[in-house]
């Protein structure tokens, strides 16, 4: 048998340029002027999945106007590791982050 043209090469499939920006309706524009509301709302969004690991990364990367929403933001950051991995997410950054999530809420009350 002959060889064929592409054994041997990895075949990587790229997204085409027209979808990289393409909006997701659940997803926030990433903005520095987050709400408690919209910050909890992220966090549980990918707790309870099927996570966006895009979505929570450009979250955890973006800085916050909010002093309140920014300390937490940055704990999410620290925690990202735990649970943004193949394989199961540590249970106690995730009860650390339901955590934050109630805080979150209870600040906007």
């Amino acid at each position: 048998m002959g060889k064929r043209k592409n054994e041997g090469s990895p075949h990587i499939n790229l997204w085409p340029p027209s979808m990289w920006f393409e909006s997701n309706p659940n997803r926030l524009r990433w903005k520095g002027d987050m709400t408690a509301e919209e910050a909890a709302h992220v966090i549980e969004r990918f707790l309870d999945g099927p996570s966006d690991s895009i979505e929570w990364c450009d979250f955890a990367e973006t800085g916050q106007q909010d002093p309140r929403v920014e300390r937490y933001r940055k704990r999410c950051d620290e925690l990202s590791p735990l649970v943004n991995r193949p394989g199961g997410m540590d249970e106690a950054a995730v009860a650390e982050l339901r955590s934050i999530i109630e805080e979150l809420r209870s600040t906007t009350t």
